[in-house]
């Protein structure tokens, strides 16, 4: 495996990939969160997700739309793995509002 920094997250690739994707394949650091509301901050994402390992950025990007989106970047590509294995079963929110939380996917 090598390993790169591509926009300040971490890449892992491998020469050869499964043509099946799975959870456990999760290869970055960082997971997309949506449904964000205006009056969050990243003080209230660090409460919320802190708990799955040490956090080293979180970007909020303001929309044109009710809610805005964020990005969450750990420091471990497990840290991002384990948030993503209990997005289902705990349902997060902030100020009643159910967020949406995803791969987060380099373009």
């Amino acid at each position: 495996k090598y390993s790169t920094t591509i926009n300040d997250f971490l890449w892992e690739s491998s020469s050869s990939q499964d043509s099946e994707s799975s959870s456990d394949e999760y290869q970055y650091s960082s997971v997309w969160v949506g449904n964000v509301p205006k009056s969050a901050d990243e003080v209230d994402l660090k409460r919320l997700f802190g708990r799955f390992g040490m956090i080293n950025e979180i970007t909020i990007r303001a929309t044109r739309h009710p809610f805005d989106h964020a990005f969450v970047c750990f420091d471990s590509v497990g840290s991002a793995r384990a948030l993503l294995r209990r997005k289902d079963q705990e349902g997060f929110e902030i100020s009643g509002v159910q967020l949406k939380i995803a791969e987060r996917r380099l373009q």
